[in-house]
């Protein structure tokens, strides 16, 4: 399915790809970021636009660039004011749970993503703040923290016992923490004379009404 899209919507995307100029995680980036222009009203002429300027970017920069800026790109050529097609996506947010292998799951939510970038800064200060006796890699510390707040509604501390028949308490620290989300917005949205979008994290898009709502609760600006 990918290479059937690659092929039939992107041509200057192929073509790079073919001559080596690229590599496949610029490829991933430019197409799911560019995915949007497919299936809207976005013209030919505009989709190719697209195209052309993140190839050339990509000739010259790494994936991860790309995609942050892919996805900036893309959302300035689609007509509807992002504001309502966030009101729209709201309504498809979920829960899902994927079986694996060995007894274990793959459990995730489809979240507005300034809730998303906040629930992952908040896993990953308490992981950072992990006592350094807690034999648990940061990923695995994430992971329980996860469950603990989602089971115990708090970052309640558990007891394990290591192979020697040692306890060692894991504070709940996810308890003390705040997430931080640095959203960056257009004077113009927060004065309310436009609905331009703002950007968290230096990439994703965040509708105006959304970035109006953080900036009246923030602290600091």
């Amino acid at each position: 399915g990918d290479a059937m899209t690659l092929v039939d919507t992107w041509p200057v995307l192929l073509e790079a790809f073919a001559a080596g100029r690229i590599g496949r995680g610029h490829v991933r980036a430019i197409t799911q970021a560019g995915g949007v222009l497919v299936s809207t009203d976005v013209t030919a002429e505009q989709r190719a636009e697209f195209e052309r300027r993140m190839v050339a970017l990509a000739e010259t920069t790494t994936p991860a660039r790309v995609a942050k800026v892919a996805r900036r790109e893309a959302d300035q050529h689609l007509a509807e004011p992002l504001v309502e097609r966030h009101r729209a996506a709201r309504d498809e947010r979920r829960v899902t749970v994927d079986d694996v292998d060995d007894g274990m799951s793959w459990i995730g939510a489809l979240v507005p993503s300034v809730l998303a970038h906040g629930i992952d800064h908040r896993l990953r200060a308490g992981a950072r703040a992990k006592p350094k006796d807690d034999p648990r890699t940061m990923d695995q510390w994430r992971a329980d923290a996860f469950c603990e707040l989602l089971l115990t509604a708090s970052g309640t501390p558990v007891i394990e016992r290591t192979p020697g028949g040692a306890e060692i308490e894991h504070a709940g620290l996810l308890s003390t923490i705040r997430p931080i989300v640095q959203i960056t917005v257009p004077v113009t949205t927060l004065a309310g004379t436009s609905d331009a979008p703002g950007v968290l994290d230096g990439a994703q898009p965040v509708d105006a009404e959304t970035a109006r709502i953080l900036a009246g609760v923030a602290a600091t600006w």
